[in-house]
């Protein structure tokens, strides 16, 4: 399979068990994010009041958003460690600093602020 050294050579072998090897974490973690959504709607929904269960709705979104901005970052960041596996530098591809990295980190930043702002601004001051 190629796994020397935590590499795997997705290059040589059967291309349908490397895809399969590939999806699989990316849909367990679907599953488990729905899963959490769905226990946070029942919990939510029996417990607290029907406002908040439409808050829960309402940020699902936005939650959904933020979620794909920094996998569409780190997806994207991986074409340089792609590019020295791909050039044969295998020194290069265990050193490569993540180039998503810095800008998912500070759109992080950001939207933390951002919610913090809003939440600030919309607490009633009596």
């Amino acid at each position: 399979m190629g796994t020397e050294s935590g590499i795997r050579n997705m290059t040589a072998g059967s291309p349908f068990r490397h895809i399969l090897m590939f999806t699989l974490p990316l849909l367990a973690g679907n599953f488990l994010q729905q899963f959490y959504n769905m226990v946070d709607s029942w919990v939510v929904g029996n417990y607290v009041s029907d406002g908040a269960l439409a808050a829960v709705g309402v940020g699902f979104p936005v939650i959904f958003l933020f979620t794909s901005l920094f996998s569409g970052i780190a997806t994207g960041g991986t074409v340089v460690i792609a590019q020295s596996f791909g050039g044969g530098r295998p020194d290069r591809v265990r050193w490569t600093p993540p180039p998503g990295q810095r800008p998912a980190f500070t759109s992080w930043w950001c939207a933390r602020a951002l919610s913090a702002a809003s939440a600030i601004i919309s607490t009633p001051a009596f």
